[in-house]
């Protein structure tokens, strides 16, 4: 009772701010990846020793849903496979691939290499969600002993596919699910906060989950009508005007925005 009677004294005050990954807009300290920066304000944001319940929020976000699943920095885009006695790689080129699109890709590669177009055909079995190849050819065999192939994308183990070099139309199975949709949504975090919002029991100052309902290659708008807040009480009689934004997988691990910019739109809220 009687904090809600000291509560009446004060009044609600919140902050806005947008922040972008775009230099151009002044973001300092860009990584490699993109995904993470650092913010320099010339007005610092300050809360009072007075500040009763600040929360942070972030309102909006607009994230490229471009992310690769292949790529050098995955360390899983080189294709191995031999046809007769010679042997054959080609670098897939980084980016977020469909499995048709993989096909489409393998495809134009086995041509340039002077092979058949359909000399490996990738598909996909939907009831098993693994991946078939499909060897139309004799005598050919994708090599997925090298640790920098696509084979955990595909669901294949460390083996050669098939066993032994194939014979005209032999199919291949995976040997697990594959796993194409290794990214199912965005946590964005800041360091203005180190508890933010809690993964199972790791604070890893997580302020907000975006899920992705966008198609390969289009802009996320994420804009929720409910933002979920966390505690920012660490602000509470502290001048703040250097700080980091960044993005993480749903698993917590550093993505590439592979050369896009994003942007949040966070707002911070206190009694005062």
């Amino acid at each position: 009772m009687s904090d809600e009677k000291t509560m009446t004294n004060y009044v609600p005050r919140e902050m806005s701010f947008l922040f972008s990954s775009d230099p151009a807009n002044g973001a300092l300290n860009v990584s490699q990846l993109g995904s993470r920066f650092t913010v320099q304000l010339d007005n610092p944001i300050a809360l009072g020793n007075n500040a009763k319940a600040p929360t942070i929020e972030v309102q909006q976000a607009s994230i490229w849903y471009t992310t690769p699943n292949i790529s050098a920095n995955k360390g899983n885009d080189q294709f191995h496979f031999t046809v007769g006695v010679t042997s054959y790689s080609f670098t897939i080129p980084a980016g977020l691939y469909s499995v048709s699109a993989l096909n489409q890709l393998i495809s134009r590669e086995m041509v340039s290499l002077g092979l058949n177009a359909d000399q490996i055909v990738l598909s996909a079995d939907n009831a098993t969600q693994k991946i078939v190849l499909t060897y139309n050819y004799a005598d050919t065999q994708v090599d997925f002993t090298p640790v920098n192939t696509p084979r955990e994308i595909l669901g294949f183990n460390s083996r050669l596919s098939p066993a032994t070099p194939s014979t005209v139309g032999q199919s291949d199975t995976g040997d697990v699910v594959a796993e194409f949709n290794v990214l199912n949504s965005y946590l964005i975090h800041s360091n203005l906060t180190s508890r933010g919002i809690p993964i199972n029991n790791f604070g890893a100052s997580a302020i907000a989950r975006v899920p992705i309902n966008a198609e390969v290659g289009r802009q996320v708008n994420y804009a929720p009508f409910n933002p979920t807040k966390s505690d920012a009480r660490e602000l509470i009689g502290k001048s703040v005007n250097s700080f980091d934004v960044w993005l993480t997988s749903q698993d917590n691990e550093p993505i590439d925005t592979f050369g896009e910019v994003f942007s949040v739109l966070v707002v911070i809220r206190y009694w005062a």
